[in-house]
């Protein structure tokens, strides 16, 4: 899950709006990503491996200077150049091996030879062996990291490489200078190394000799006050000289700071997966609140959609049953059961002739209808029955809807309103595809609403098959019915195909349904077609296009954490906090200030 996190925070580490932002995010990124590797770190605590000594500092503070002087040769590149160093290099002391230890550490990395590093390719580390030395001085056995630097608008791309030899090694030096000493990157990574508590040392380079006791003063006023093994740090100092120091140059401050590396070094007890398993669980424990404040934000814009989308789903629902099912004027589908069953109705020696005679005296308003849709509607097949013209309404008006209610979402402050920007953009580039196949759906359910209904005449047929009597009464009016509305057609030269050559017939049968013994039938059935298009609404269009469709836009702005991995990280902290009287930052709720600023404060 935290490998989850870090992935997550990869994709957002970039540059912020103003440089404040930036560094703030470069931090928050910073613990998250120390924690991750502290975790990696604990499952290989306990292969053998080399004493491990990290090098770490803000740009242009003398990191790779010190490295060289703990080295007692030159090896690590010096530049005055800010941001020089990119790649953690770490440096083996004699007879040591390589080994597998650190590829875990460094992973989807390269280890590569120190001179072969290149700023075109920062997915590259190197760990190689010490050369020979300038001095005969003795040589500290512990592998000596060089890092790049922790506050450059750039460190965000080598971020991981600092952190992987922070996790790993058994002892820290942090390098300083007199402009860098009470820079907040500074502070930020010491409360980092605090959390691990293991041995510190901190390095003061270019130490100008007429203000060293003032800084000096100040930054172990600040060290007591942050505590712990900050606290209990060395201090060393490198007085600012007019030519950077060396070995070659500096042999007595080679001395004193292989001294105090030495017995740094021989102060850190032996690594074990629990104390760095601890490690990393203290510093989760303590982020928590703010690392996951983007994630439970962003599950709280996906809940919101799917609400929003289930709401709209419910409202399509509703619309279609006021506006169609409810409405004795729109509603058809009983009176084309009827008109189906008119057919059924006629008599097989006349059906024949009527039938041509029908379809030469409605030749003209068939033909008129059919250039009337070809104009108004742009083609022939863009006829569609009242229901699905109401389905149409209604479908539109939801996805009008959700669109306004996504871009007002998207214009609120706070972490989730980047979910709504994707989800608004997604709506509204795929809007005409999305009523496409909304369209495509509501067809087919139209398609089944027809099935039902000749399916529905048929069944009524059958059983006015079981009253030879009614049957016969019907057929009569029927034929009656038919015969005079063609004679009217015929005087009135075809006009008004419903109301001249159907609506006689079917006011007549209609009549003598609701009075004869199939009245409580025909309730019945008007009914049961009700509750037929409300399930192939339910499946055809809101299970089947709607919900799936909409689902699928909500993916975009998905959080990689899921909702239930989170739930069980929550439990998992919750029980190492019973168990090791730890603490947790609670969860930010929605509506604090701070998680509309996605769990950060001030930027301190």
């Amino acid at each position: 899950m935290a490998d989850v996190l870090l992935r997550d925070a990869n994709e957002g580490s970039g540059v912020g709006t103003d440089a404040r932002e930036t560094e703030a995010r470069l931090a928050r990124n910073a613990a998250l990503r120390l924690a991750v590797l502290l975790l990696r770190t604990a499952a290989t605590a306990t292969v053998p491996r080399p004493r491990q000594l990290a090098v770490l500092g803000p740009t242009q503070s003398g990191k790779s200077t010190v490295v060289n002087l703990l080295l007692g040769a030159e090896v690590a590149r010096v530049s005055p150049l800010a941001g020089f160093t990119a790649h953690a290099s770490g440096f083996l002391p004699p007879g040591a091996e390589h080994g597998a230890w650190s590829a875990p550490l460094f992973p989807g990395c390269d280890c590569v030879a120190y001179a072969e590093l290149s700023p075109q390719r920062l997915n590259t580390y190197s760990l190689e062996p010490m050369p020979q030395r300038d001095s005969e001085s003795p040589r500290l056995d512990a592998v000596v990291w060089d890092t790049p630097d922790v506050d450059s608008v750039h460190a965000a791309d080598y971020l991981d490489g600092v952190m992987a030899t922070a996790a790993l090694a058994d002892a820290h030096v942090v390098v300083v200078s007199k402009e860098k000493y009470a820079d907040r990157s500074v502070w930020r990574l010491l409360t980092l190394l605090g959390a691990l508590d293991r041995p510190l040392m901190i390095c003061v380079n270019k130490l100008p000799r007429s203000d060293s006791d003032a800084i000096l003063a100040s930054l172990r006023a600040r060290m007591q006050a942050a505590g712990g093994c900050v606290a209990r740090a060395t201090v060393v100092e490198i007085e600012h000289c007019a030519e950077p120091p060396t070995p070659r140059n500096s042999p007595d401050l080679v001395e004193r700071m292989h001294r105090a590396a030495d017995a740094l070094l021989k102060s850190a007890p032996p690594l074990s997966s629990i104390h760095v398993g601890e490690g990393g669980l203290r510093l989760l424990a303590r982020g928590w609140a703010e690392w996951t404040a983007d994630a439970r934000s962003r599950h709280h814009a996906s809940r919101e959609w799917k609400r929003q989308v289930n709401a709209g789903a419910d409202a399509i629902e509703a619309g279609y049953v006021r506006d169609y099912l409810h409405d004795d004027r729109r509603f058809d589908a009983l009176r084309r059961t009827t008109i189906e069953l008119l057919t059924l109705l006629e008599m097989p020696w006349i059906a024949g002739p009527l039938k041509r005679v029908r379809q030469v005296v409605t030749w003209p308003v068939r033909e008129g209808w059919r250039a009337l849709r070809a104009t108004v509607r742009g083609s022939e097949s863009g006829e569609t029955g009242r229901g699905r013209a109401v389905l149409a309404t209604v479908i539109e008006t939801q996805l009008t809807r959700l669109e306004l209610e996504a871009v007002r979402s998207a214009g609120e402050v706070g972490p989730a309103a980047a979910a709504w920007r994707v989800m608004a953009r997604a709506l509204q580039s795929e809007r005409s595809a999305l009523s496409l196949a909304l369209s495509d759906a509501a067809a087919a359910f139209e398609q089944r609403c027809d099935a039902d209904i000749r399916s529905a005449a048929a069944e009524l047929y059958a059983a006015l098959r079981e009253s030879p009597a009614l049957l016969n009464s019907l057929r009569a009016a029927r034929a009656t019915a038919d015969a005079a509305g063609l004679a009217l057609a015929i005087k009135t030269g075809g006009a008004a195909l419903s109301d001249v050559i159907f609506a006689p017939a079917l006011l007549a049968v209609t009549t003598l349904l609701a009075e004869g013994a199939l009245g409580s039938y025909m309730s019945a059935l008007r009914q049961r077609l009700h509750r037929a298009h409300l399930e192939h609404l339910r499946s055809d269009v809101l299970g089947a296009a709607w919900i799936p469709a909409l689902a699928a836009i909500g993916m975009r702005a998905e959080q990689p954490l899921p909702a239930d991995m989170l739930e069980q990280a929550d439990a998992a902290l919750h029980d190492w906090a019973n168990r090791s009287g730890g603490t947790i930052a609670r969860p930010l709720a929605q509506g604090d200030p701070r998680a509309a600023n996605g769990g950060r404060g001030d930027g301190d």
